[in-house]
C-alpha cells in the first residue's frame, strides 16, 4: 500500500501565520552581535566544542550547529491580539553555547539532562565557581528520541543575555523563570507557552510537509513535554518517543538527514498584551548531521573528566 502523507496528522497544533523568512547564504551568526554575555567568564569558541556536536560553517557546514540571527524569523507583534500582525523578532533573549548530540546504550535515560556529569552545564558552572562569580541563567531545551533501540539526545544551552530594555518578551521571561510556578500546574503552565518554528534551508518536501515548516507550533500539545527549574537554569524535555507525531518527525528526518538543513526558533508564547511583543528565545541551525559520527554519553562524559 502506497504511503500518503497527507492522511496522516504529523502537525504540532500551528498557528495560521507564517513564521520565518528564508535568510541570505550570508546571514550573520546572532551571537556575533550579543549583549551582555560578554560578561562569561569562559571563551565562547572553546565552549562551543563542550557539546557532542561541533560548531561549524553557516553556510556549507557538515555534521555541526550554528546560530541564524533571530530576525528572519516573525513574532507577535505589540498589538497582534488586537491586529494579528506579525513582524521580524528583535534579538533573542539568549545566546547558544553549546549543542549535545549524544547515544546512550538501551535503557539509558536522558531526561534532566542539565545534571549530566562534565556537561555544558556543569562546565559553565565549574568555570564561574573557580573564580568566585555566579553563572549566567542557562536555558537548555532537550529532545529525546530513539535510534532504534539506541536512546539518543539532542540538547541546545541558551545563555540568557543581559538585555538593557525591558519589553514584553522580558517580562514574559521573568515570569516563567518565577520559582512560584515550580509545581505541577506551573510547569504546565510553562510547558503550553514553548512555541517552536522550524525552517528547512535544504531537504525533501516530505520532510517539510511533516516538520510544517515556516509555522509556529506549541511542542506540548502533541509531544510530552517536562520542566526541570534549577537555581540557574530551565530544563526542558521533549519526548518525542510519546506521541505517533514526535516519532513520525523522527523517522521522517532520519532517513535524508545527512542531506537536511534545518534552522530551528524557540520561543515563549506571548498570550496577554503585557507580554508582547515577542521575541525569539534562540537559535539554532544543524547542517547535514549524521547519526554514526553520534558520540556516547559515556564517551564525553569520560573526556570531560580527564
Amino acid at each position: 500500500m502506497g504511503f500518503d502523507v497527507d492522511d496522516f496528522d504529523f502537525g504540532l497544533g500551528h498557528e495560521e501565520e507564517q513564521g520565518y523568512e528564508t535568510p541570505e547564504d550570508d546571514v550573520p551568526q546572532d551571537g556575533e552581535a550579543c549583549i551582555g554575555c560578554d560578561d562569561i567568564v569562559v571563551d565562547w569558541e572553546d565552549a562551543a566544542s563542550w557539546g557532542g556536536l561541533a560548531k561549524g560553517s553557516m553556510v556549507d557546514g557538515k555534521h555541526c550547529w550554528g546560530e541564524p540571527a533571530s530576525d528572519i524569523f516573525k513574532v507577535r507583534g505589540g498589538n497582534y491580539l488586537t491586529d494579528k500582525k506579525k513582524e521580524n523578532s528583535g534579538q533573542s533573549l539568549c545566546r547558544l553555547l553549546a549543542v549535545d548530540f549524544l547515544k546512550a546504550p538501551p535503557g539509558y535515560d536522558f531526561s534532566e539532562i542539565a545534571k549530566r556529569p562534565g556537561g555544558p552545564l556543569e562546565r559553565l558552572h565549574h568555570a564561574h565557581a573557580a573564580i568566585g562569580r555566579t553563572p549566567p541563567f542557562v536555558v537548555i531545551i532537550n529532545f529525546i528520541f530513539k535510534n532504534g533501540d539506541e536512546p539518543g539526545t539532542m540538547t541546545f544551552y541558551w545563555v540568557r543575555r543581559e538585555d538593557d530594555t525591558e519589553d514584553g518578551a522580558v517580562k514574559l521571561f521573568q515570569y516563567l523563570m518565577d520559582p512560584a510556578l515550580n509545581t505541577p500546574e506551573g510547569n504546565k503552565r510553562r510547558g503550553l507557552c514553548v512555541k517552536v518554528i522550524p525552517g528547512l534551508r535544504e531537504g525533501p518536501w516530505l520532510v517539510k510537509r511533516v516538520l510544517g515548516v515556516e509555522k509556529p507550533a506549541i511542542i506540548a500539545k502533541k509531544i510530552t513535554t517536562n520542566m526541570h527549574r534549577g537555581m540557574s537554569y530551565l530544563e526542558i524535555d521533549i519526548d518525542t518517543t510519546s506521541s505517533s507525531a514526535g516519532n513520525a518527525i523522527i523517522g521522517t528526518v532520519r532517513g535524508p538527514l545527512k542531506s537536511l538543513v534545518i534552522d530551528l526558533a524557540f520561543i515563549f508564547e506571548g498570550k496577554r498584551a503585557e507580554f508582547l511583543p515577542e521575541r525569539i528565545l534562540g537559535t539554532v541551525r544543524l547542517s547535514r548531521l549524521e547519526m554514526d559520527k553520534m558520540p556516547s554519553v559515556e564517551d564525553l562524559t569520560a573526556k570531560a573528566a580527564m
